[in-house]
């Protein structure tokens, strides 16, 4: 109780003890899941090979046989404290890899469906330009291509920014943003992912609205775009529409 309430570092345990010996005690503490790594090592004034090899195969790490010197008890406890903090920090080390292996993994996920939208928006422009089937209205098709590559390209810098991805964080900028425009935006980076479904897209903005607003335009744009998507690839037909 002592041992899991306390969570020593070291435990020195005798091996003869009134009720319960230490090789009773040494099972008991590698038996439960608080006490299994604490490293025990066991005093003992006993001479024999036997017990000692059978502390072993139980799990001490070592025996101080008495009477002792008191300098080589210092010297071995040392040692041992020494293997435990090392222990700890290959365990952080590893805990902490884990945990930048999954993030970045997790980011790399997401920023893989969010590229493709900007990047099959340019090249449905692009084609359709090529086609001829703008009819005139070319600087539309235009600026749709630029409003994609810029777009695509703040995503790209996102990815190769590896040490954000790898410390599992997200920059969050407060801007002043033209809320039009922005919208405006989304709506070149969307459409023509509904125009190839047939599928009607509109906008459905209140009177109200203000000019400007302090937001992370990209972020607010990455959502956006990820929930209208979505809205198109799952919607079969008929119209998706973005209510602000």
């Amino acid at each position: 109780e002592k041992a899991v309430a306390m969570q020593p570092d070291l435990i020195l345990l005798d091996i003869l003890m009134p009720g319960m010996d230490g090789f009773d005690t040494l099972r008991a503490l590698k038996s439960m899941p608080q006490t299994s790594d604490i490293p025990v090592i066991f005093i003992t004034g006993l001479d024999n090979p036997q017990k000692e090899q059978e502390g072993l195969r139980l799990g001490a790490q070592d025996y101080i046989h008495k009477p002792f010197n008191i300098d080589v008890v210092k010297a071995r406890i040392a040692t041992q404290l020494e293997i435990v903090r090392s222990r700890r920090e290959l365990q952080k080390l590893s805990e902490d890899l884990s945990r930048a292996s999954e993030a970045k993994s997790r980011f790399l996920a997401n920023m893989s469906h969010e590229i493709r939208t900007p990047l099959t928006s340019i090249i449905g422009y692009a084609e359709a330009l090529l086609a001829g089937e703008f009819n005139g209205d070319e600087p539309q098709a235009i600026k749709a291509i630029s409003v994609s590559g810029k777009h695509l390209l703040t995503l790209l810098n996102d990815v190769l920014d590896l040490s954000k991805i790898e410390a599992g964080k997200l920059e969050v900028e407060l801007l002043p943003v033209n809320l039009a425009a922005l919208l405006e935006e989304v709506q070149m980076l969307v459409a023509d992912n509904a125009r190839k479904k047939y599928l009607t897209f509109s906008m459905d903005l209140a009177n109200n609205l203000p000019q400007g607003i302090l937001t992370d335009p990209v972020r607010l744009k990455q959502i956006l775009v990820n929930l209208l998507s979505n809205a198109i690839k799952f919607t079969p037909e008929g119209e998706v529409s973005l209510s602000v």
